[in-house]
């Protein structure tokens, strides 16, 4: 190959990265859980009220790797994780106690890296 035509490579390869990019944010399922549905869950309710109104069963509905717990979760709630929150119930005598929902923390590089090596 010539001089130019690796260079025409290269800058094709660099250009290349900001399209994939955009392809992969385009083309990225939105969470399976609306948003608004976690807002109408209310004290009092019953757990199957609560899953009613969400729409699924409490789970891990995340596509993507996040460090999601800046606090602990109670052992007792009902945790639903997307990736753009965390929503969890807690109850008391069988009926909704508290409702919370937090937004979780993107996965630094750092910890990407650590997570790939297993440390």
């Amino acid at each position: 190959m010539s001089r130019r035509q690796w260079w025409v490579l290269g800058i094709g390869m660099v250009a290349s990265v900001p399209l994939l990019f955009v392809v992969f944010q385009a083309t990225r399922q939105p969470s399976s859980i609306p948003k608004d549905r976690m807002g109408q869950v209310r004290t009092r309710m019953s757990r199957a009220e609560a899953e009613a109104i969400i729409g699924k069963p409490p789970g891990n509905y995340q596509t993507r790797h996040f460090n999601t717990h800046p606090f602990a979760i109670p052992e007792d709630a009902l945790a639903w994780h997307t990736d753009e929150q965390v929503f969890w119930v807690t109850f008391h005598d069988g009926k909704v106690f508290q409702a919370n929902e937090t937004i979780p923390r993107p996965e630094s590089h750092w910890e990407k890296v650590c997570r790939w090596h297993g440390f």
